[in-house]
């Protein structure tokens, strides 16, 4: 039997994470939120490790600002990152919100369909990255 994801949501924004959440455990992703950095880290601290992050940002530039926090977790530096952005017209800066640590974006608005397109896609990413590191792919 195939063990589900793990992945951490995280945004300060209750609708995000609840909308977030609710379509990834529809897929049977296990799935835990979190409002904030210290909420995330006390996910972890109890256990959970998750494969993927997905964060959601404000605009630029502070939103890169919350996303560098995140992404700076040492517990994290082996999850990719999927930002959740504020707006479609921060798509434009793309390079830039890759160097704050996303490894993937998706604009709001989005579907749940474009979301779990997205979610899969880094998951595959990170595995393979994982398998061509000579890491173990459980």
């Amino acid at each position: 039997m195939k063990r589900r994801a793990r992945i951490l949501v995280v945004s300060e924004d209750r609708m995000t994470r609840t909308m977030v959440g609710f379509s990834l455990a529809l897929e049977d992703f296990e799935v835990k939120e979190a409002s904030g950095a210290s909420s995330a880290l006390s996910a972890i601290g109890s256990g959970f490790a998750p494969e993927l992050v997905i964060c959601g940002c404000g605009p630029w530039p502070a939103g890169a600002g919350w996303l560098r926090g995140i992404s700076g977790l040492s517990v994290l530096r082996r999850s990719p990152i999927l930002a959740i952005l504020a707006s479609r017209d921060d798509l434009d800066r793309r390079m830039e919100w890759m160097e704050a640590g996303a490894a993937c974006l998706l604009a709001t608005p989005f579907s749940s369909e474009q979301l779990l397109e997205m979610v899969k896609m880094a998951l595959f990413n990170a595995e393979s990255t994982r398998s061509s590191d000579g890491l173990d792919v459980v």
